[in-house]
């Protein structure tokens, strides 16, 4: 709200370790991988404790060197937010990822807004950064409302997607509104698993369907 700082918000919605360690051993459970974002060197540690097998950066730190130069030392894969950035910006965060030994890295699209206008997400720039860094997955951090533009970027090709949700908008914080409740998140996953199988392939043939239907469709004597 209007009569705290950020710092004052942060705190309050802060979890435990305790809690933490709950989440973690609940994804476990539900045969779910726990990823999470460490902002300091302190928090970097203790996640790699908790054993997460990829660490997310994010967009305010994917050129804080210091930080990534530890993350690095954990030998596992990457996930690089970039909002906020530049290209340049981007190629140099990268380079620097690997001169550190690290050769799994899925760069996100990205655009640092809550929610993020239509007009700002640019989903054209993963096609960018295919063509860039093409031995790379990329990836899209979806802060919009709704879910059709994560179906966009599933059709540009994009390998993995972040998707923010909440069990219920009207909460009090800064990113329930641009979220998505159980229901919507649900529907996403699904809509998502279709089109991924409507695709399809490349190469333009009759499917199976089509042969049988080619049989009574197609001019014949």
């Amino acid at each position: 709200n209007d009569n705290e700082n950020f710092y004052e918000m942060v705190k309050k919605y802060e979890f435990t370790k305790e809690q933490f360690r709950i989440l973690r051993n609940y994804c476990i459970e539900k045969g779910l991988i726990f990823i999470s974002t460490p902002f300091d060197e302190t928090s970097v540690e203790w996640l790699e404790d908790l054993n997460v097998p990829i660490f997310k950066v994010g967009s305010g730190d994917m050129n804080n060197f210091p930080l990534l130069k530890l993350i690095c030392t954990k030998k596992k894969p990457i996930f690089l937010s970039t909002g906020m950035s530049t290209l340049e910006e981007v190629k140099e965060s990268v380079n620097f990822i690997k001169s550190n030994g690290i050769r799994e890295i899925v760069i996100f699209q990205c655009t640092s807004d809550y929610p993020t206008p239509y007009e700002d997400i640019n989903l054209n720039v993963i096609n960018t950064y295919q063509k860039i860094f093409p031995n790379e997955l990329i990836g899209f951090s979806d802060h919009s409302k709704g879910i059709e533009v994560s179906i966009g970027a599933v059709v540009k090709g994009v390998k993995v997607i972040e998707k923010h949700f909440t069990i219920n908008k009207d909460m009090e914080g800064p990113d329930h509104k641009a979220s998505l409740n159980p229901v919507e998140l649900i529907n996403w996953v699904r809509t998502i698993r279709n089109v991924e199988k409507a695709l399809g392939s490349k190469i333009k043939l009759p499917t199976l369907s089509e042969l049988e239907i080619a049989k009574i469709a197609r001019k014949s004597i």
